[in-house]
């Protein structure tokens, strides 16, 4: 196996993801799945690009990659933490201390609120401030 380039990381197998059956996507399928790994905040914005400018979302997706190529902005990019382990960003998840089930950007987050955080949830409660998802 070739030795990687400085500043590159060897994909592991665990990262790769299979599928149980051969499945052929579109590409605008595939834009869909991909857009999921995305912050919420910049689907929003990709979804508005597209709308806005009438164009699929693969296609915009694309476009704006070889803007960043073309800028020699490719070998700079952000890489979410929650990408190394293969999942999905705002997933729900159980708060460690009351147990709701909360979202959060950061894919190691572990607390709903400070209140739990801090662990002074018995003695205050949740706040307004709080995020507690309505149901």
């Amino acid at each position: 196996m070739a030795q990687p380039r400085i500043g590159r990381r060897l994909v592991e197998e665990k990262q790769t993801i299979e599928l149980k059956e051969s499945v052929e996507l579109s590409p605008e399928d595939a834009a869909e799945v991909l857009l999921e790994y995305l912050p919420t905040d910049v689907q929003m914005a990709v979804r508005e690009a597209s709308d806005n400018m009438k164009l699929p979302l693969w296609q915009v997706i694309l476009g704006y990659t070889i803007k960043v190529a073309e800028r020699f902005e490719l070998f700079s990019p952000i890489i979410l933490s929650s990408w190394e382990t293969g999942s999905r960003p705002n997933l729900p998840r159980p708060c460690g201390t009351c147990g709701v089930e909360f979202t959060s950007r950061y894919p190691d987050a572990k607390f709903c609120c400070s209140h739990c955080f801090f662990g002074h949830l018995d003695k205050s409660g949740h706040t307004k401030d709080c995020y507690i998802p309505k149901s």
